[in-house]
Order: C-alpha cells, then sequence, then structure tokens
C-alpha cells in the first residue's frame, strides 16, 4: 500500500504517478474535508468529498495540502462521475489549486463563524447576484463548514462569496480560541531510528494538522518525565501512541504506560 502525507507528496503528483502507471485503485485522503478518489487503468473515474462527487470533489481534495493518504490497490467504485482525459484533468486541477490558496489563507479554520457587520449594506459594493444572494441569507452566525454543507454550491464557490464580502467590510469572521487538548496514550514501544519522533493514530493526526499544521508536543510520563517530540501519523493506532524503544528508555516507561500528550502551537520567527 502506497502512503504517505500530501505534505510530502501533493496530490497533484499522486495522481501523475497513477497515471503515468496505468493503476487501479483508490486514494483515501484524512482530512476533515477529506475524501476518495478512485482510478481505473490510470484514469480518474470518480470521486468523492463533502458530499460532493465528480469534479467538485476533486476541487475540495485539491484544497489539501497536508493530510495523510494511502492508495489502496485493485479497489474499484460502482461510479463513474469523471470521464475526461488524465491530462486535461491535471490541468484543471491545477487551476483549482491556484485558485484554493488565497481562500486558505483568508479561511484557514472551518470551525470559524460568520455573521454580518451591523451596517453591513453600507459596506457592500455594487450589485449582489442571485447565487451571492443564495450565500449571504446562510449568514448567521453559523461556522463556515456548516455554510459549505448547507448551500447546495461546490465549497470554492461559497468560500469566493464570503471572500468578496468580507473584503468589503460587510461580514465578520469570529475565529473560536483553540482549546488544545491533553491525551491520554498508551505507549507502543517502535523500532526506529527517530528518537524525536512519536505516531498517533491517522485519524487523530488529520483532525488537529488540519488546525494546527505540522504537529509538535510535548509528552509527559506518570512521574513527571517530559520531552517534546514531532508528531507524524501511522495506521491503527486508537488509543496508542508509538514510539522508539530509545525513546521509551530515556522517558523510563514500557509498553502500556499511559502517556500524557499535549499539542504545541508551534512559535514561527
Amino acid at each position: 500500500m502506497l502512503q504517505g502525507n500530501l505534505a510530502d507528496f501533493p496530490l497533484l503528483g499522486i495522481l501523475q504517478m497513477l497515471g503515468s502507471t496505468a493503476r487501479t485503485g483508490k486514494v483515501l485522503v484524512e482530512h476533515p474535508r477529506g475524501g476518495e478518489i478512485y482510478i481505473a487503468s490510470g484514469q480518474v473515474c470518480h470521486a468523492y468529498a463533502l458530499s460532493h462527487s465528480g469534479f467538485a470533489a476533486l476541487s475540495v481534495l485539491s484544497s489539501i495540502d497536508q493530510a495523510p493518504f494511502d492508495f489502496e490497490q485493485g479497489a474499484q467504485s460502482g461510479e463513474i462521475t469523471l470521464d475526461v482525459p488524465t491530462s486535461r484533468l491535471l490541468t484543471d486541477l491545477m487551476g483549482e489549486t491556484d485558485a484554493w490558496r488565497p481562500l486558505n489563507a483568508r479561511f484557514p479554520d472551518w470551525n470559524a463563524r460568520i455573521s454580518f457587520n451591523p451596517d453591513w449594506s453600507a459596506h457592500t459594493e455594487g450589485s449582489v447576484s442571485a447565487l451571492e444572494w443564495s450565500v449571504l441569507s446562510l449568514v448567521s452566525g453559523d461556522p463556515i463548514h456548516a455554510m459549505v454543507r448547507a448551500s447546495g454550491l461546490a465549497p470554492r464557490a461559497t468560500l469566493e462569496v464570503l471572500r468578496r464580502f468580507h473584503d468589503e467590510g460587510a461580514l465578520i469572521v469570529d475565529t473560536p480560541p483553540l482549546e488544545l487538548p491533553r491525551l491520554s496514550l498508551a505507549a507502543l514501544p517502535l523500532y526506529s531510528k527517530e528518537t524525536e519522533v512519536a505516531f498517533i493514530d491517522a485519524g487523530l493526526h488529520a483532525e488537529w494538522s488540519a488546525r494546527l499544521g505540522p504537529l509538535h508536543a510535548e509528552i509527559s510520563t506518570p512521574k513527571g518525565q517530559r520531552a517534546r517530540f514531532v508528531i507524524r501519523p501511522r495506521e491503527n493506532l486508537e488509543g496508542r501512541i508509538a514510539l522508539s524503544e530509545a525513546a521509551l528508555r530515556a522517558l523510563r516507561v514500557g509498553r502500556g504506560t499511559l502517556l500524557s500528550l499535549e499539542f504545541m502551537v508551534k512559535e514561527t520567527s
């Protein structure tokens, strides 16, 4: 099974490689707005994400620049929602990736809530189209992810509308304070030379890397030993955390010891 992270292997490159080698299977992207892409003999034939299928789903997946992915060789879909040459599809997808960048910069957290400026009409410049009204009618203090799902539009189209009216000052983006959890996970020895890396379940990693970016955490033991690690994803680690045997010895703990993990917001200079 081919697996990795989109931070190291961008989606466009993955699809290009699978197309050039005429693979059949499914690419699964683990992310809050992740989904699946099916490939038959190198041809992308179906995609699904955020209740969308076809190219709209591919567009959503192209917005993700960091998340674990797996390629399941031989998996097949009973649906065909994409039927264009792979070369053309990749060109179109490249445009989608570029179009998402300013939207990701403006709305990095889809848990942020959107509301109207009290005098929003004074900030609206020019006419408002029927499509824009349909999005504005959803503004009621709900989080962005709820508006995207409720709009019935392609997610990028919804965010383009929000960006326009936020730029004009008609909308307010209220990002809730980020509460970092303290997790209790059972230690699992791992044969590895990476003594400063710890592995957590891929689903948990996807959830928090989507909000924090590259993950770092402080791990503490019941007796107060502490160390900081880079956190990476690994499949099938629910309730556990895997560290190298050398790292476990340094922490003076063994298999099954409950370790406390607290994510850190990495400061940038």
